[in-house]
């Protein structure tokens, strides 16, 4: 876990480290990541790691709840934009991070990523149209499966070596969502 302090200080510290992590990452596994790697690869002591953040994985979490955060924020300017410019920009946020997008790919912690999801799962809502007549109560549902296939979209878009613009990418999500919906009305299912 993660315990960050809304202090500047804490929050130059947690960059570094970040940052330090990602430069890691770029030499070894997750797994094969120490504390003292980190430590080393930003210069920001052990004693400062361990006051705000528990774990090395816990600086992928916070990383990756910072990038939604970020991406929240460009959106809400958008407001009574499309929603193809807010999917675009959603992309077009994340692909600004694609290192962190990698590293969590790269090391299978779909999870991490998923959570983040899961924890803005409020504010992704607001990516789904109100005219689209999804009920109150399937609403948590309809996130959920987008949540869980942005990670499947997120590690096509890393193994085929992150050519796509945000652009494509909006025309892959639409061709896919659109093919799994017609599959599911070739079936007769409902």
């Amino acid at each position: 876990m993660y315990h960050i302090p809304k202090d500047k200080r804490a929050l130059r510290s947690a960059g570094l480290i970040g940052d330090g992590l990602l430069t890691c990452l770029g030499e070894k596994s997750l797994d094969a990541v120490t504390i003292t790697d980190v430590h080393r690869a930003c210069g920001v002591s052990r004693a400062t790691f361990y006051r705000l953040f528990d774990t090395v994985s816990d600086v992928l979490a916070y990383r990756s709840d910072m990038m939604f955060a970020r991406m929240l924020s460009r959106n809400a300017s958008l407001e009574g934009a499309s929603q193809h410019d807010m999917i675009v920009g959603f992309f077009r946020s994340i692909m600004q991070e694609d290192d962190l997008v990698e590293a969590m790919i790269r090391n299978g912690r779909y999870d991490i990523l998923l959570a983040t999801h899961l924890r803005y799962k409020d504010e992704l809502a607001s990516f789904i149209p109100a005219g689209e007549g999804v009920p109150d109560d399937q609403l948590p549902y309809t996130v959920g499966i987008l949540s869980a296939s942005m990670c499947s979209f997120w590690q096509t878009w890393v193994d085929g070596g992150k050519v796509e613009g945000p652009e494509e990418l909006y025309e892959r999500v639409r061709t896919g969502f659109g093919t799994i919906a017609r599959m599911y009305a070739l079936t007769g299912e409902e």
